[in-house]
């Protein structure tokens, strides 16, 4: 663009351009934009969570003991856990995948008025969340994902009472419900 002004001004004043007459500056660097792959992109990452949980568990409304089983102790607990996180990228386009399944189950011994009553609680949690993804910010080193989908949960609770060894109340609860998900999320390349 200068050289063109140089050569237009040197010819509109009379004189005649030469190659000597127009300027040279130094090429401006194109803009880099990211390489599009044309191939899927697959990422799968095992992960670890914790927590705990404490409070009152009662039957028919007559409170029987006090439960507390803090992280400290939830290994102990624990049966079975696993935990899961996969992505797949085509250009801008998200597949992602979260999930989570836990067995934990605890025994408690209690002697209210000397009556031994025994207390077993067993819990099994699934939790699937599959989502869609579009990339609205997409470089080399960093990316920005709209994303929608849903969050599939499936909890069981089991107890089991035994009172004295002469009585033995089980009592199972299940539940299994959807949440929809929307979200932005983010990544970051370090290296």
């Amino acid at each position: 663009m200068v050289a063109l002004c140089l050569v237009a001004t040197s010819v509109a004043f009379g004189g005649a351009a030469s190659a000597a007459d127009v300027a040279t500056t130094p090429a401006e660097p194109a803009a880099v934009v990211a390489p599009t792959p044309d191939r899927w992109q697959f990422t799968v990452a095992p992960y670890v969570w914790t927590a705990g949980v404490s409070g009152n568990l009662s039957y028919a409304g007559i409170p029987l003991v006090h439960l507390d089983a803090p992280f400290s102790s939830l290994l102990d607990d624990l049966n079975f856990g696993g935990m899961l996180v996969g992505e797949a990228r085509y250009d801008r386009f998200v597949l992602f995948s979260d999930l989570i399944d836990l067995n934990l189950s605890r025994g408690y011994g209690v002697k209210p008025l000397g009556v031994p009553i025994d207390l077993d609680i067993g819990l099994n949690l699934f939790e699937w969340t599959p989502m869609l993804g579009y990339s609205v910010i997409k470089t080399d080193t960093w990316n920005v994902d709209v994303m929608g989908g849903a969050r599939f949960w499936s909890v069981d609770l089991d107890t089991s009472l035994n009172v004295a060894n002469l009585l033995t109340l089980d009592a199972d609860a299940s539940e299994v419900w959807a949440d929809a998900m929307v979200g932005v999320k983010s990544q970051y390349a370090l290296t």
